[in-house]
């Protein structure tokens, strides 16, 4: 459950059938999505940024097929 102050996060299950990312859909795309991650999510995000490319794209892949 998240607080006044905070926003719960949506399943990742279906995203491939869904054209915008985040919660208010402004994300275009699953990296970007990512990349506007702060706050909580702040060390996966940068984790993320440290993989290689191809790397990166297998996670999106797999994101995908969700």
């Amino acid at each position: 459950d998240a607080g006044p102050h905070e926003m719960r996060t949506a399943a990742l299950w279906g995203i491939r059938d869904r054209g915008m990312y985040l919660h208010d859909g402004s994300a275009g795309s699953i990296e970007e999505a990512i990349a506007r991650h702060a706050g909580e999510a702040s060390a996966v995000r940068a984790r993320f940024a440290t993989l290689a490319g191809h790397e990166q794209n297998q996670l999106v892949a797999f994101v995908k097929s969700r």
